[in-house]
């Protein structure tokens, strides 16, 4: 029986603006390059595989604070995690798989805190979570290609590298905190309430 090739892993990065109140920056992962050069297709979870990553997610969420009034944002991402999300059905097999490919990527992922200590961002924490999986690229949703075909097959895609994806990641959640603060309104320095009540002068 001949051995079956292993797996690319990618980690597919999705931002979800929909709702002004948050943002949420969630990656999923994909299998690579399996019928031909740059395809993308989903895990599909099969038994004989060693992991199940058919729906697995690296989630977090941001909000939006300037809308609370909150007179003193700080947009960050938060909630990060490593779990399955839309998940179709589970009997006990598939449990049991699930359970243990969440143990590995745990595993992996305490071992590089010892050395490492904790990730300072959601991009951090999703290049770990490329290590411990063993993916080596992240790709990002660029639009359609009007070929006709659907899916995967009909989008396009911008690829990187595991290092350069986590930038790039990082990239999108600044651009994000950057245009919350932005708007938020404007809280009056001391100096300037002073000046205002004719203080000092």
């Amino acid at each position: 029986m001949a051995k079956r090739q292993k797996q690319q892993l990618g980690l597919l990065v999705n931002e979800d603006t929909k709702d002004a109140r948050f943002f949420r920056l969630t990656a999923s992962v994909v299998i690579l390059h399996s019928e031909g050069h740059n395809s993308i297709r989903n895990p599909r979870g099969e038994y004989d595989e060693v992991y199940d990553f058919k729906d697995l997610m690296v989630t977090s969420l941001g909000e939006n604070t300037t809308l609370n009034g909150d007179p003193n944002p700080e947009p960050r991402l938060y909630g990060w995690e490593v779990r399955y999300e839309d998940v179709y059905s589970v009997d006990h097999r598939r449990a049991k798989k699930m359970a243990k490919t969440l143990d590995m990527v745990q595993r992996k992922l305490d071992k590089l805190k010892e050395t490492r200590g904790y990730p300072q961002s959601y991009a951090e924490f999703l290049g770990r979570v490329g290590e411990a999986i063993g993916a080596q690229t992240v790709l990002r949703y660029k639009g359609k290609l009007g070929n006709g075909k659907w899916g995967y097959d009909g989008e396009e895609f911008q690829f990187w590298t595991l290092g350069d994806g986590v930038a790039n990641v990082a990239h999108m959640e600044r651009q994000w905190r950057e245009k919350i603060l932005a708007r938020a309104p404007k809280v009056p320095h001391y100096g300037d309430l002073a000046k205002a009540n004719g203080v000092g002068s």
